[in-house]
């Protein structure tokens, strides 16, 4: 959580100026597919010390910080709607790397990483080429220049994912993630 949702929350934070100063500017988020599998709370945004790691549990808090991109996102494009700041968010596929098998990912099984990374990465992954495909097309497509609060998969249109769908709840998201990476009254982005 800490390095794929609270990191990028602050940086994209204490970048805002900038961005403002030099727009049109593009805030991307690369979130996953996994946003749609998740148990995302206000009480387990940032996992609970007293819970038992687990393949299971690792692969919820995965899919729960890839969700909070997708929040994050689209709090962001609508915080900045105004500014000449877009901010969207993506799934850039399965993407064929040695990220599965690093000590420490999600998967830190290594039968079961082999199992997964053979069969399903080498039989579907993306190049890490293709799989940038997304990136780039939101960071230079000029169609989408004044597009933002959306979601992309495969350079395309894709609905969010539900989590995404209550705003009361996307906003408490908001809210837990201002106050667990230590911003100030004064620091907090407000809606204009």
């Amino acid at each position: 959580m800490q390095h794929n949702h609270f990191g990028p929350f602050l940086l994209t934070h204490l970048l805002t100026d900038l961005l403002k100063k030099s727009s049109p500017s593009r805030i991307i988020f690369v979130s996953s597919a996994s946003a749609f599998i998740t148990n995302l709370t206000i009480d387990n945004v940032n996992y609970p010390d007293n819970q038992p790691m687990s393949l299971y549990n690792s692969t919820l808090i995965y899919g729960n910080s890839k969700l909070c991109n997708v929040i994050a996102a689209n709090g962001f494009a609508e915080r900045l709607k105004e500014s000449g700041v877009t901010s969207n968010s993506l799934h850039p596929g399965l993407v064929n790397t040695s990220f599965y098998l690093k000590p420490g990912s999600f998967l830190d099984i290594k039968s079961f990483a082999k199992l997964l990374r053979n069969i399903v990465l080498f039989a579907y992954g993306k190049t890490a080429e293709e799989g940038a495909q997304t990136i780039i097309h939101l960071a230079l497509c000029n169609k989408l220049k004044e597009v933002t609060g959306k979601h992309f998969w495969d350079c395309r249109l894709f609905p969010s994912p539900p989590g995404t769908w209550n705003k009361n709840f996307a906003e408490s998201i908001w809210e837990k993630s201002e106050e667990l990476v230590g911003l100030k009254p004064d620091e907090k982005l407000k809606s204009e």
